[in-house]
């Protein structure tokens, strides 16, 4: 498949990509609506991803939190803690895990979303 054409068809995802293809970034752990917080209060260098099934990955502007601030705050979950979807807004939430690419040092919060 053209990598301008890939969707993703799993959650959790297995691999990042872009509309040039597959990155080189592993993933770490998954985190906690208030370890996410920490990471974006003391940092403006991570990228937001957000995984929908059957839609490309939607890439925010590196150091741009508009998407945790204004949306994705009040559906995080706790992979620690799971919960029935009903207790999240709209009956969506995302699981968060941090992700790293060894070789450029960027670095991604990767919003996996579940309805």
């Amino acid at each position: 498949m053209a990598p301008d054409l890939r969707v993703v068809t799993r959650i959790p995802v297995d691999q990042l990509f872009t509309k040039a293809g597959p990155t080189l970034h592993v993933r770490g752990d998954f985190l906690t609506p208030t370890a996410v917080e920490a990471l974006l209060r003391s940092s403006r260098d991570y990228s937001l991803v957000e995984a929908c099934l059957s839609t490309p990955l939607s890439w925010n502007p590196r150091g741009d939190y508009t998407f945790w601030y204004q949306h994705a705050r009040r559906h995080a979950a706790d992979p620690n803690n799971h919960r029935p979807l009903d207790d999240f807004p709209d009956s969506c939430c995302y699981f968060v895990s941090e992700w790293h690419d060894s070789t450029s040092g960027d670095r991604v919060l990767l919003y996996e979303q579940h309805h």
